[in-house]
């Protein structure tokens, strides 16, 4: 014969209470309460229940500490990048009372939640998960011991092969129209950039020029022809450098040949 159950919380100084006279009666029963904490967040209450019966009983629980968090995690700074089939994550967060960073691949088979940091260091958590070469739909979620949460999603590629190289033109030690090639194996390329210069000058007297029009796939060939007078009957060097979409590189051998553009008389 519940009368009512009356909740006491707050802090050394500033207790309150509220009474709640429609929980039922019986064994095995539950009764809750919703109520505003706004005041004591980011502090420590106490908190206890009394229940009294229409007799005019009444008892008392045990007294129970928990820290008020009424602010939801914020974002400050996210930061992915993509190293092969790495992916680094660096996230500075505001939270007090994090629970844990958690991610989910959905081009996983069976997604699941699996755990970046379950704490921060100098407000960031800053980790690296492996994942399989492609294109990958991920969700950051983020939840803090209150259980607020927040949600974050991001679209990543990886790729751990690095291009290959099959073969460049001209040859080692050949005369040259200023035509180069490059043939290649790269499923995901973004770039094509050929260096060359005077043989064995500094690095900064060479010069780079990004190929267009290259194309993803295996067995594949590029080229490009330059306007080189300046360099006519003299001796280059030369090399290719491939990079596909998540950073990795090849660079082909520097190879040495003699610029002649001009045709016979």
């Amino acid at each position: 014969n519940v009368q009512d159950i009356i909740l006491n919380y707050g802090v050394l100084g500033n207790y309150k209470s509220t009474s709640l006279n429609n929980c039922n009666s019986g064994t095995k029963q539950n009764c809750s309460f919703e109520i505003n904490l706004s005041e004591f967040n980011n502090q420590q209450i106490t908190y206890w229940f009394e229940i009294n019966d229409k007799a005019g009983n009444s008892i008392q629980s045990s007294s129970t500490k928990v820290f008020v968090d009424e602010s939801a995690p914020s974002i400050n700074s996210f930061e992915t990048n993509v190293s092969g089939a790495y992916v680094n994550f660096k996230i500075n967060l505001t939270e007090t009372y994090l629970n844990k960073i958690e991610y989910i691949d959905y081009n996983e088979i069976r997604p699941v939640f699996k755990i970046l940091c379950s704490s921060l260091k100098n407000n960031v958590c800053q980790t690296k998960v492996s994942l399989k070469d492609g294109y990958h739909n991920l969700s950051i979620k983020i939840s803090d011991k209150s259980g607020y949460l927040l949600f974050k999603n991001i679209t990543v590629f990886t790729d751990s092969k690095k291009p290959v190289i099959t073969k460049t033109l001209p040859a080692s030690n050949s005369y040259s129209n200023s035509t180069f090639f490059v043939m290649y194996d790269e499923d995901y390329l973004k770039s094509v950039v050929l260096t060359y210069g005077t043989k064995n000058s500094t690095l900064e007297n060479y010069t780079s020029v990004n190929l267009s029009n290259c194309n993803s796939g295996k067995k594949q060939n590029c080229s490009i022809r330059l306007s080189l007078p300046s360099f006519e009957n003299k001796k280059i060097d030369y090399w290719f450098t491939l990079t596909d979409i998540a950073s990795n590189t090849a660079s082909s051998m520097k190879t040495s040949i003699t610029l002649d553009t001009i045709s016979p008389i």
